[in-house]
């Protein structure tokens, strides 16, 4: 007898041991509970996950920044294909001037769910803060087109715009830029642009040129720009020019209206590429 109570300690010691160690996931927990636990415990769980997204909403809504990026970075990490949980902290980590993991974290946005647009907006306004305006310029014009039924689109076109700057050419070329502002008696455009809407009659390109020895050739290529980095040439001017000058290359809206996209401004001298820019129609 006593025989027989050693061997049933000894088998039931490890399988006793092994029940200490093992620890149950919540995952587990849900999968061997009863039906109606189950039910009860997954509501808790769906709670618990919209709550702490809320409490980081209300901390960020509150201007307690450090806090909404301490709940909505733990959140998404549980979470981490919640669109909406990466939203806002991409919103935390742009109150915070943390622009690059903001960027970083709009992007993942968009990769979770495309309609959530205004993640463009925001990428576009990191980029400012960060003094890329090419970039801003581009994911502000992407905001731009997206939500262009709902906008007030002057208004964002003017925000674009005033993000606009001259490129400055090679050797005899200056500033160039674009406008659809200028004082044709004088030659003269009065400030860069870089988004013009579909209806725009002109499109002007301006040329600064500086000290060109007699009978340099300029000429100026106007290009639309296709999907896989191809281009299609629409319009280009050819004239002769010497010493110090403003020029204004025109080009006119084609019939109906110009077709939405981003478009390319060349300039070549003597036949060698000096400079381009790219500018967008919406």
């Amino acid at each position: 007898m006593k025989f027989i109570k050693q061997l049933l300690i000894l088998v039931c010691l490890p399988l006793i041991m092994s029940g200490c160690d093992q620890k149950n996931s919540s995952e587990d927990i849900i999968k061997i509970a009863a039906p109606v636990e189950h039910e009860i415990i997954e509501k808790h769980s769906s709670l618990d996950q919209e709550t702490l997204l809320n409490q980081g909403i209300i901390n960020l809504k509150a201007d307690n920044v450090e806090k909404a990026i301490e709940i909505l970075e733990n959140y998404t990490t549980y979470y981490p294909h919640n669109s909406v949980g990466q939203f806002y902290l991409g919103k935390a980590y742009l109150n915070n001037m943390r622009y690059e993991d903001a960027i970083k974290t709009f992007r993942k946005t968009l990769m979770l769910d495309e309609s959530e647009t205004q993640a463009f907006l925001y990428i576009g306004q990191a980029y400012e803060k960060m003094g890329q305006r090419k970039s801003a310029i581009k994911y502000l014009y992407k905001y731009l087109i997206a939500e262009s039924g709902s906008l007030d689109t002057k208004k964002i076109s003017g925000e674009i715009n005033d993000l606009a700057e001259p490129v400055i050419g090679k050797d005899i070329i200056g500033r160039v830029f674009v406008t659809n502002e200028v004082i044709k008696e004088k030659n003269l455009a009065l400030k860069p642009m870089t988004c013009f809407e579909s209806a725009v009659p002109e499109i002007y390109g301006s040329l600064e040129i500086i000290d060109a020895p007699a009978n340099t050739e300029i000429e100026v290529k106007w290009r639309f720009l296709l999907k896989n980095d191809k281009k299609m040439e629409i319009n280009s001017h050819f004239f002769t020019v010497q010493g110090t000058k403003n020029a204004l290359a025109l080009i006119k809206k084609p019939v109906p209206n110009w077709i939405p996209g981003e478009y390319e401004l060349e300039i070549l001298v003597d036949g060698e590429k000096n400079t381009n820019l790219n500018f967008y129609i919406f």
